[in-house]
């Protein structure tokens, strides 16, 4: 009976403990469920066979990191650093949160740290209030939206920098020192400043958490430079282009004016009509409709498409965007660059068609924590001559290098991008 209760709140220990990394970093919690109670029960198990053995419970519990790392590398389908930033915070928040009850207790009840950890009752009822106050942290993380999605975006980048990399595993490996570091001192009796060890452990555990939070932030004002120079960028390309229409309109009045010179103005018409000079678009009223239908997208997508929207209204293209928008996923700088690619190739092949014809970009895009598509079409084709001065392709190009599912057709123009869903834990359903 004994057994079956300790397995049970070991269980719930181990959800709790699984479930802070998995909600803090901004992942489809349901999508990781099934697998967390599975990781929690194996966990658990292994927990109570070491406690039959004669190791010391410092020297279980770094064992238990290990294999907790593995385990989760295995069952999450993670990459290195993915799966020890959980098992790092994971570990380190539970920790963290239970020291800080055991030192209370101590406090107020005047207890010895070893006669906690060998008082059932006392002990179990400190295990559920940890886990307890860890779930209450899970809800109050995912209801008032406090994820570190721009921490889970670096981890998951198989691009991820070399300096970052050497962050990451310097923290997590510091934090599961000082995790076994802790319960070394906590259970060792007559250990020399063992409160100051403990409280100074705490803190430094504690800086560690918040690291976490500060590399979020610093990747998050990152994101926002990056977008605001794209936005710089693209304005600088809109201008470049008003400057050429500039251009080529003041060659054309001088044509003109050399016509009325010659006394040939019965063929003025016949030039305006042949360069359709009066049906090109102006740039008045340019700003209409430049944000209409993507509210909800991300900074990146939103400078993008206000930017597009400009240069294709200054050539008379239209571009028609429809979001669908279900979750809050960030795009990239680089899926940005490859689409902001694709949307001027296509834009400047519109622009030198026959004012009969549509000018028209539909860009549809659909957004969830599973998967991102983007669609791209329009009702011309681009012939095989062509095809050599296009960078589109380029891009199209660059996106399946990163395993991402690429359609296109060329007559009519119609691309499908599809970032298809993440590998799925196992046992997911």
């Amino acid at each position: 009976m004994d057994y079956i209760v300790f397995v049970l709140v070991s269980t719930l220990e181990w959800i709790a403990l699984l479930s802070i990394p998995v909600v803090l970093l901004g992942y489809y919690y349901r999508k990781y469920f099934t697998t967390i109670i599975i990781l929690a029960f194996i966990m658990s198990v292994l927990s109570m066979l070491f406690r039959m053995t004669s190791l010391q419970v410092a020297m279980i519990i770094g064992i238990q990191i290990l294999i907790l790392l593995f385990l989760v590398k295995l069952f999450f389908r993670a990459n290195f650093i993915q799966a020890f930033v959980i098992m790092s915070m994971g570990y380190g928040f539970y920790n963290f949160v239970q020291m800080l009850i055991i030192e209370m207790v101590v406090q107020a009840l005047e207890f010895q740290y070893v006669q906690i950890y060998f008082t059932l009752p006392i002990t179990t009822t400190i295990q559920l209030t940890t886990a307890f106050l860890m779930y209450g942290l899970c809800y109050c993380v995912y209801y008032f939206k406090l994820e570190l999605t721009e921490l889970r975006y670096l981890i998951e980048d198989r691009l991820i920098s070399k300096k970052y990399k050497n962050i990451l595993i310097f923290i997590c490996t510091l934090m599961s020192i000082f995790i076994v570091l802790i319960n070394f001192v906590f259970l060792t009796q007559n250990f020399a400043f063992k409160f100051f060890t403990i409280i100074v452990t705490l803190i430094l555990t504690f800086v560690i958490l918040l690291t976490y939070v500060i590399l979020h932030s610093q990747f998050q004002v990152k994101r926002l430079i990056e977008a605001k120079k794209f936005y710089l960028d693209q304005d600088q390309q809109v201008a470049t282009i008003v400057k050429k229409l500039s251009d080529d309109y003041k060659l054309h009045f001088k044509a003109i004016a050399k016509l009325c010179e010659s006394n040939t103005t019965h063929l003025i018409k016949k030039y305006v009509d042949e360069n359709q000079l009066e049906k090109r678009a102006s740039t008045g009223g340019l700003d209409t409709g430049l944000r209409s239908g993507i509210d909800r997208l991300d900074e990146m997508l939103y400078a993008l498409i206000i930017n597009k929207r400009k240069l294709a209204s200054l050539l008379n293209v239209s571009i028609e965007v429809n979001t669908e928008v279900k979750d809050d996923v960030r795009t990239t700088l680089l899926e940005v660059r490859n689409l902001s690619i694709i949307l001027d190739d296509l834009i400047l092949m519109l622009y030198r068609l026959p004012e009969s014809q549509e000018k028209s970009i539909y860009f549809n895009i659909k957004i969830t924590k599973q998967e991102i598509i983007y669609e791209i079409s329009s009702p011309f084709d681009i012939r095989e001559d062509q095809s050599a001065e296009l960078q589109l392709f380029d891009a199209l190009l660059r996106f399946k290098k990163n395993h991402v599912i690429v359609q296109s057709k060329l007559n009519p123009v119609h691309i499908r991008i599809h970032f298809p869903p993440i590998k799925k834990a196992w046992f997911d359903v």
